[in-house]
């Protein structure tokens, strides 16, 4: 459970190396805990670990979805929350 948490924690971390952030050395960080944290799994904990870890990716790199579709398409928060999440 500890490993599925860190690797959430992981994919969290990756998109803000990105704009507007831009602390590039957090993308480093993020692939260094997700290969520590794969070193010596078996193939389910491996698939466990991978897909959390783009669960937690996927939570705070699509967020560009969001405001593009919010700010830049002028439709109200509940529809544009409803199309990120779709």
């Amino acid at each position: 459970m500890k490993k599925i948490l860190f690797s959430i924690l992981a994919g969290l971390i990756y998109p803000l190396g990105f704009a507007p952030f831009n602390l590039w050395p957090f993308i480093f960080i993020s692939i260094i805990i997700l290969v520590y944290l794969l070193e010596d799994s078996n193939k389910l904990q491996s698939f466990r670990i991978g897909f959390s870890y783009g669960i937690g990716l996927w939570l705070l790199g699509v967020s560009w979805v969001y405001v593009s579709i919010y700010y830049y398409g002028n439709i109200g928060i509940i529809l544009s929350l409803t199309f990120t999440f779709i």
